[in-house]
């Protein structure tokens, strides 16, 4: 509905000249205090209570501060979001939601940061041929056991030009001097998955990713280190 097709396509042609650098310390296991949001949020799905804790966990840091919950205990979560200028269009892409279909794109954009941080952005040098491979297998893959937990909606008002994004965690930036305020919706959908049971999965495509690549010697050292340390701050 929301030209999956072509998302995936657009990512999987692009990941093989990607030059996005990770900062240091991303994977460090100490949660880093939240930077202030660069938004407000001005109305919510359910206004007569509160945000729920999950949504306000991957706001301040992503999902690795929702699964440090003990709620999610022995999960992996994923946060699939989207964002528009009208609440009822976002309504139907959550009807249409199917975490058969649409989990592996979650997987797909968190195992990509998660290789660029490895190859320090080189992954023509780093990681070769093997880079686009495994994550074209992740986009393909059906993921036993994942299951749609949660959504949230919220109605926020930030400055035209600033750097906030959809994304979690949000960036914190400088609001300039005659700057517009705007308003956007934005669409949040919890899934989550058995911890042990995804491990087996991602390790069962990197191994399929690992045979149908040649690999220089440098390269081969990165692939054999990665595979030791994959979910190390994953």
């Amino acid at each position: 509905m929301f030209g999956k097709a072509v998302f995936f396509l657009s990512l999987i042609l692009a990941v093989s000249c990607a030059t996005k650098q990770s900062g240091e310390g991303q994977f460090e296991e100490t949660i880093a205090v939240p930077a202030p949001r660069p938004y407000t949020v001005i109305e919510h799905k359910n206004p007569a209570g509160e945000i729920p804790e999950w949504l306000q966990r991957y706001l301040d840091l992503g999902e690795r501060l929702v699964e440090a919950a003990d709620d999610y205990a022995g999960s992996y979560i994923f946060v699939t979001t989207e964002k528009g200028s009208g609440l009822a269009a976002l309504e139907k892409w959550s009807e249409y939601f199917r975490v058969e279909q649409d989990f592996s794109q979650a997987v797909f954009l968190r195992m990509y940061d998660r290789l660029i941080a490895e190859s320090e952005g080189r992954t023509d040098y780093h990681l070769g041929d093997f880079f686009e491979v495994f994550l074209k297998k992740i986009a393909e893959h059906h993921f036993e056991g994942a299951s749609r937990e949660d959504d949230y909606w919220l109605n926020v008002s930030f400055e035209r030009d600033s750097s906030a994004g959809m994304d979690a965690p949000d960036e914190s930036g400088l609001e300039s001097a005659g700057s517009e305020t705007s308003e956007e919706y934005r669409y949040y959908i919890l899934s989550k998955i058995d911890k042990a049971s995804f491990e087996e999965e991602i390790m069962n495509l990197f191994s399929a990713a690992q045979s149908e690549v040649e690999l220089g010697k440098a390269q081969a050292g990165t692939v054999s280190r990665l595979q030791n340390a994959l979910f190390s701050g994953f």
